[in-house]
């Protein structure tokens, strides 16, 4: 416990010693610009960008995961040799795949509702606000 109190509190003295560096920076030739001399390294502007952004790359990276599982399960099925546990090992594996695919695709759905309702819009949760998932 006390290695990770002072790795913590490592990283976080590391990381507060990049402040001042990036304050130093002054503003940008012939006074025009972002104050500082700062540029953003990101192509999004808003929060709401970036979470939209983070939550379409899990739902990408969360579709192939599910496929594997769904094939571990089966592996572990075919592997089973006979033996019950085995077998129940691998349906449990399968179930779960399948519930946590649901649970995503749900939860997209879900996401559009809300963003439908607080925007103003009728169906599609792009009507009017800036608000859409995926």
């Amino acid at each position: 416990m006390k290695v990770v109190k002072y790795y913590i509190v490592y990283t976080l003295f590391c990381l507060s010693s990049l402040i001042p560096a990036a304050n130093a920076q002054g503003n940008s030739p012939g006074g025009t610009g972002n104050p500082g001399g700062l540029s953003n390294p990101l192509q999004f502007d808003t929060l709401e960008e970036v979470l939209k952004a983070i939550a379409g790359w899990l739902y990408t990276i969360s579709l192939p995961i599910i496929t594997i599982m769904i094939l571990f399960g089966a592996f572990q099925i075919l592997t089973a040799a006979g033996r019950p546990d085995q077998i129940a090992k691998g349906k449990k594996t399968i179930t779960w795949a399948v519930i946590g695919a649901v649970v995503i695709l749900i939860a997209g759905g879900i996401s559009q509702i809300i963003a439908s309702i607080l925007s103003g819009g009728g169906s599609g949760g792009d009507g009017g606000g800036r608000v859409k998932f995926l």
